[in-house]
């Protein structure tokens, strides 16, 4: 029985733990600073066990307690580097679901060294997305196929019965992070150039795109693109495009806000200031005439969708600001907090397409390859993005635990010893792709 060691019982935990004690025979520990968190990730299963602590600071005592054969870190993104060193130093393989940054990277030649695997980028997106996406290229290099465009696009929504707010959004995980994608550069490539929107510049150049089976929804841009040329072995590609699904409205919405300086981190003294005194400051207004002024600055009527939406929010409103002081991101946060929640019973979406457009010059023919996944979830059991991020990198340890991937170093999931018995493994659980072909 191998001791498996996972920090953080946040969102995605309980899909993550409930994966290993129903497909392994090891112990599962689970350590975070919440034991509500911990006992429903764990349910009380006989061979889990749960730790309340910090793991995020606290790292090596409980390694140096539980003595695992593996760590799966579960916790937010800055927390990724400094367990994965102490992995390092340990001599333990380690996963998780987030971005390799260069602190990341630079763990790679020690890791070797050590004959362990750093895995990360295991998760929904990071994470099914490189696999799926290694898969079909690898099969379309091996039919003697170029790729000319790849373009990928993944959104954690509300279900289609359940999107019943004017912002077509609700929050399945942190809203500091939703907001701080809000003023992301993003970068892809278009007829072999780079084309780079700076500062949240993506919401102003959204599409719309038909999904089979689920209908309109808007797509922008999203963070860096061009790695992936490299990371899926697409350098003959001339398009390569990674971005987000939203409901129609959002990008509009985003970019407005954006305008107005809403997702700031400059700190404001707040006490005893209402929502609509603070709107009243960020548009350098009187209280009375903040609807006038927010009409002149959105460039829009006092009936438009994007006011309304604003209006619902909450930015107009009498109620007091919960703190004293803040930066407009957090008093953005706190009203995203209170209004994009999911009710009892509701249920989420999480969806992914890849449209590959391949060539295959002995043929003489191109092919567009569509594969889709829509997985649904609910608030009351598992979420979609809770599955979708929590099991991948469950399956990813059970795997390392059996022998069955033989890398070591820091890699993503694009090696096929990884992403083979993965996708099967998912395909288990329900989290599948349908793949369409047609020759254009």
């Amino acid at each position: 029985m191998a001791q498996i060691l996972i920090l953080g019982a946040g969102r995605v935990a309980r899909p993550c733990v409930q994966y290993l004690l129903r497909n392994t025979e090891h112990s599962v520990t689970v350590v975070d600073i919440d034991e509500n968190n911990l006992k429903r990730a764990t349910g009380g299963h006989p061979r889990s066990q749960i730790i309340v602590g910090d793991a995020a600071n606290e790292t090596e005592r409980f390694i140096e307690q539980v003595k695992p054969h593996i760590v799966i870190n579960l916790l937010p993104a800055q927390f990724m580097p400094p367990v994965a060193k102490k992995c390092v130093e340990f001599g333990i393989n380690y996963v998780d679901p987030s971005y390799i940054k260069d602190e990341m990277r630079s763990l790679d030649a020690a890791a070797k060294e050590k004959g362990i695997l750093i895995l990360c980028e295991l998760g929904l997106d990071p994470g099914i997305d490189h696999m799926s996406a290694a898969k079909t290229i690898k099969e379309i290099h091996e039919k003697g196929g170029l790729v000319d465009s790849f373009w990928s696009c993944c959104g954690a929504l509300p279900s289609l019965c359940d999107n019943n707010n004017p912002l077509g959004y609700k929050l399945s995980w942190s809203p500091e992070a939703l907001i701080g994608a809000s003023k992301r550069t993003a970068r892809f490539l278009r007829n072999g150039e780079v084309v780079v929107l700076p500062d949240g510049e993506t919401y102003k150049h959204p599409s719309l795109v038909d999904v089979e089976g689920l209908g309109c929804f808007e797509e922008y841009a999203n963070a860096d693109s061009i790695p992936y040329i490299e990371l899926y072995g697409i350098k003959e590609a001339k398009h390569v495009y990674r971005g987000t699904f939203r409901y129609p409205g959002w990008c509009e919405l985003i970019a407005k806000m954006n305008d107005l300086g809403l997702f700031e981190t400059t700190e404001m003294d707040l006490k005893e200031l209402t929502y609509r005194d603070f709107m009243a400051k960020i548009l350098n207004t009187g209280k009375a005439n903040v609807e006038e002024k927010l009409c002149s600055a959105l460039g829009r009527e006092a009936f438009s969708s994007v006011f309304l939406k604003l209006k619902w929010l909450g930015l107009l409103s009498e109620e007091k600001i919960p703190f004293e002081t803040g930066s407009p991101r957090s008093v953005v946060a706190s009203l995203f907090h209170k209004r994009l929640v999911f009710s009892k019973g509701e249920k989420d979406l999480v969806l992914m397409e890849h449209r590959y457009v391949a060539s295959f010059p002995k043929e003489n023919t191109k092919k567009l390859i569509t594969s889709t996944l829509i997985c649904t979830g609910s608030v009351d059991e598992d979420t979609a993005i809770a599955k979708t991020t929590g099991i991948p990198p469950a399956i990813g340890a059970m795997l390392i635990l059996q022998g069955k991937i033989k890398a070591t170093g820091v890699h993503a999931p694009v090696l096929p010893e990884i992403y083979e018995p993965s996708l099967k493994l998912l395909e288990k659980e329900g989290i599948t792709f349908t793949e369409k072909e047609t020759t254009i």
